[in-house]
């Protein structure tokens, strides 16, 4: 967390206007920041992470299901592969 609250102050404190051609989510954030209440950096760090963790969580359980899906149901798996051909 204290790696995300790092960059949140350095983006604040970005005297060069790089984050600006950036423009990315936490810029988004950064911005929504000054106009809603309950939007601080402690949430914006806790947000940030929340979905960088749920990301990397969520990939290798729906690539098994999948997998699981289609070997369950054979017929599926040959149309994909004829839509792939």
């Amino acid at each position: 967390m204290k790696m995300m609250k790092d960059i949140i102050e350095e983006r604040k404190h970005d005297a060069s206007g790089a984050s600006q051609q950036r423009y990315d989510f936490l810029d988004q954030l950064m911005d929504e920041m000054k106009n809603q209440s309950f939007l601080n950096e402690g949430f914006i760090a806790y947000a940030i992470f929340a979905l960088t963790f749920t990301t990397i969580e969520t990939i290798p359980v729906t690539l098994t299901l999948t997998i699981k899906l289609l070997k369950e149901h054979p017929l599926v798996l040959q149309e994909l592969q004829v839509l792939i051909n």
